[in-house]
């Protein structure tokens, strides 16, 4: 069963565990290393001995807890954790068993991957461009609301003129319905 749980998680969870326990124990020695350090600058050369044991015996303690829980999480992840069923074990080990894909397929694949992304930056840009435009329109709309009142006026103002200037295009024009 370890070869089926090596095989599925591609490490060998055993060796992860070991070196868990190994960087906990290192942690809980450099903790103690540090405490005796400040014990020592605290209470000074004299009682260097007595620091020194009482440091030892907490890492001793410690490494002793340590080991007696990490044991358990070792059974409890065996048993739960790193645990694959038969099932999963033989689609793994046929996974491994067929052939890889090929530097051509990789090198297809990658190529795929990359105008992918130069698609999606290039439209990315585009709905930025467009974003932008809608902003402008908005704003536009916004101050053709506000200012509606003073474009009428000179919509008014510019028919009336148009009017004027083809009246006086016209030679039997008169001046006085303007006046």
């Amino acid at each position: 069963m370890a070869e089926a749980a090596n095989q599925f998680f591609s490490f060998d969870p055993k060796i992860l565990l070991v070196d868990v326990r190994i960087a906990v124990v290192d942690y809980i020695a450099d903790a103690c290393d540090a405490i005796e350090k400040d014990l020592l600058d605290i209470f000074g050369k004299d009682y260097a001995q007595d620091v020194s044991s009482g440091t030892d015996e907490l890492n001793n303690t410690l490494k002793e807890k340590f080991g007696e829980k990490f044991s358990l999480l070792e059974e409890y992840s065996e048993r739960n954790i790193f645990k694959v069923d038969d099932d999963l074990a033989a689609a793994a080990a046929t996974a491994s068993n067929d052939e890889g894909t090929s530097a051509e397929d990789e090198a297809a694949v990658d190529a795929q991957l990359k105008e992918l992304r130069e698609k999606l930056t290039k439209a990315k840009k585009e709905e930025a461009s467009l974003r932008v435009r809608d902003d402008q329109i908005a704003k536009l709309e916004k101050l053709f609301d506000r200012h509606r009142e003073e474009i009428d006026k000179i919509k008014v103002g510019l028919g009336t003129t148009a009017a004027m200037f083809a009246a006086f295009q016209n030679p039997n024009h008169s001046i006085i319905p303007f006046c």
